[in-house]
């Protein structure tokens, strides 16, 4: 339980990562409209216990973000129903990468920006936790978020804006999977299925769509269009899919899905999995 601090506000579809050690939430919907704001949790400092002093207890922050005309600053979109992955680049340094959702009420308004938050240190490695004893500043955490250089895939371009959509990052952080969400009030096929390398040593991050649209010959069975699911990443390699619901917005007008899909990423194909009983 943190200590308190700068706790954000109640909100809903927004995201939360960790980053190298470090929780970050960003954005989402709360009662004063839809926020751009980040804020960190300090997950490396000592958790508090019975008999110790508060100053030992995490805490949160709300980190002021550098302003448009700052050298390597961008300002970030007001979102909710985005996400939110962290991935490692070529130089080993963490980012996390933010896709899409909403900018108006009553799910709408889906965009298809592709924003990255990392360390605004010379190095972009994460500072050092506070010493025992001591409060952490705001400026202790400083964090940016930067202009990338995304290549589409050089047939579908990129993925179209959504928002309530899944996304997971692959066992050593280098490539980012999305599929599914809202679009035009209706849930998407899970057909759709991207993924953006960042791992090359260029620097340059490169889109790639792996199934989908009538252009494209889908092997096999395909997951039901769906929105609010959940994905990972399998130690055996294979990307994971399940639950969600359909429908155009989460105002319950669709139904539930308690079903789950493997992609194989050799084979380029879906495979139902099997559930067993509760």
């Amino acid at each position: 339980r943190a200590a308190g601090g700068q706790t954000p506000s109640r909100r809903e579809g927004h995201a939360a990562v960790n980053l190298d050690g470090v929780a970050v939430v960003l954005g989402g919907f709360t009662d004063f409209g839809i926020r751009a704001d980040v804020h960190v949790l300090d997950l490396r400092r000592a958790a508090p216990t019975p008999g110790r002093h508060r100053e030992f207890e995490r805490a949160w922050h709300q980190v002021t973000l550098p302003q448009r005309g700052n050298a390597n600053a961008v300002t970030p979109r007001n979102v909710y129903g985005h996400s939110a992955v962290t991935l490692r680049l070529a130089d080993g340094s963490s980012v996390v990468v933010r896709f899409g959702g909403m900018r108006g009420g009553g799910y709408s308004g889906e965009v298809d920006d592709l924003e990255a938050l990392r360390w605004a240190t010379e190095s972009h490695a994460p500072p050092p936790p506070p010493a025992g004893g001591q409060h952490a500043s705001l400026s202790h955490y400083p964090l940016e978020f930067f202009e990338i250089c995304a290549r589409p895939d050089e047939v579908h371009g990129w993925p179209p804006a959504r928002g309530y959509h899944a996304a997971c990052a692959d066992d050593i952080g280098r490539v980012m999977y999305v599929s599914g969400g809202i679009a035009e009030g209706a849930s998407l096929a899970c057909n759709d299925l991207w993924a953006l390398d960042v791992g090359a040593e260029s620097g340059v991050w490169q889109w790639r769509r792996l199934v989908g649209d009538a252009g494209s010959e889908v092997v096999g069975e395909v997951p039901p269009a769906r929105f609010g699911h959940s994905m990972c990443v399998t130690s055996s390699g294979r990307v994971l899919l399940v639950g969600g619901g359909n429908g155009g917005d989460l105002l319950r007008e669709g139904g539930d899905l308690h079903d789950a899909w493997l992609f194989d990423l050799a084979e380029s194909r879906w495979h139902p999995a099997s559930i067993g009983p509760n």
